[in-house]
């Protein structure tokens, strides 16, 4: 894999955690989440991950800077940005207290990542963990990303609709049955298009099941085999 390709998936997967940890924290405090919002944080976080690991480099060291000025420049953008949503009507993030949160959530997501990427070889069962942590939040990423665009489109673009899609219980036990249905696909001894079959099927069962809607479950193969397929590439990009 080259640098550019290796530098963007490296900066995907950590922007991707980071805004799924973010939505999780919204909902379970009552703050909005609304597709706009989100779209607007991943591009800010993104870019900013991605040109310091393509220009600067990917260790340790970048990664704290990453993790303090991604957040700080999207609360700058967001102070100065034109609302979208009523703000009698919706709690949003705009205290500066939320700064800290957010770094917290980066600290988490991009050395949950670095450690995927560049971790020891003797640690192979931690890292088994970190990656299902980190798969699972792909998956349930994408799927939330589902549930936001289908809303959008199916109310004209209402973002206050849309700021109501989202339900806390419901993401937060998702995000705990992937990260199981991870764990078991990494027992399955064959080849890892079969475990990735497997779970991408296995995921489409259980938004099923959660949801009891045909599309989205459906989609929801989508969900569980594209993270799959991107995590099992390999990374030899330099740091």
């Amino acid at each position: 894999m080259n640098k550019l390709a290796s530098n963007f998936l490296f900066s995907f997967f950590i922007t991707l955690a980071m805004v799924v940890l973010d939505m999780l924290y919204h909902l379970a405090g009552g703050t909005a989440v609304h597709l706009l919002y989100v779209l607007v944080k991943f591009f800010v976080i993104f870019l900013v991950t991605f040109l310091t690991a393509h220009f600067v480099g990917r260790s340790t060291r970048e990664g704290w800077f990453t993790t303090i000025s991604g957040p700080i420049i999207f609360y700058l953008y967001y102070r100065f940005a034109n609302p979208t949503l009523n703000r009698e009507v919706f709690v949003l993030d705009e205290q500066f207290w939320f700064v800290f949160a957010h770094i917290a959530m980066m600290v988490i997501s991009y050395f949950g990542v670095y450690y995927f990427v560049f971790g020891k070889k003797d640690s192979i069962k931690a890292k088994s963990i970190v990656s299902v942590f980190v798969l699972a939040l792909l998956v349930i990423g994408i799927d939330i990303l589902y549930q936001l665009t289908y809303v959008h489109i199916t109310t004209g673009g209402n973002e206050e609709e849309n700021a109501r899609a989202l339900h806390f219980e419901k993401s937060f036990n998702l995000f705990a049955l992937v990260f199981l249905l991870g764990l078991a696909a990494g027992k399955i001894k064959k080849h890892p298009f079969a475990r990735g079959a497997a779970f991408a099927a296995a995921v489409s069962i259980a938004i099923y099941l959660t949801s009891f809607s045909m599309p989205r479950a459906f989609f929801g193969i989508v969900s569980g085999a594209l993270p799959y397929w991107l995590l099992s590439l390999n990374f030899r990009g330099k740091r």
